[in-house]
């Protein structure tokens, strides 16, 4: 396995050097890449920001954790479309994305309403 800054993982036959598969999803250069200890999952980390962990048999993205300033961060759930959790005011940076014809087509995170307020899952009085 290979990670490049070309944007992708590549997976290979050590045998022969043939290119199995091309893993596609960072939006900047791949900079680490690990097989899981079960190998059926491979995590990257790149230049975008982000932590992607793959399913070995599809080549699909499974999860994906966006980093976005010091103590911000979102957990993305691609396979069901949704947000599993984020952190700090990460919310700032979301969007609903919507598939068009001309690309993915971005909008703000309050399109179809005010965001929810914040609940905490521990402590006492809505405090962590």
């Amino acid at each position: 396995m290979s990670a490049g800054d070309d944007r992708t993982l590549r997976l290979w036959d050590a045998a022969s050097g043939a290119a199995l598969a091309v893993l596609y999803g960072h939006e900047g250069w791949v900079q680490s890449c690990a097989f899981l200890p079960d190998g059926t999952r491979i995590a990257s980390a790149g230049g975008d920001r982000t932590l992607r962990l793959w399913d070995l048999a599809n080549g699909r993205e499974i999860l994906i954790v966006r980093m976005f300033t010091a103590g911000k961060w979102a957990t993305i759930d691609r396979l069901n479309n949704r947000l599993v959790e984020a952190g700090g005011d990460a919310w700032r940076w979301l969007r609903w994305v919507l598939p068009t014809p001309g690309g993915p087509l971005p909008l703000p995170a309050e399109v179809f309403g005010p965001l929810p307020a914040p609940k905490w899952l521990f402590g006492s009085a809505g405090q962590p």
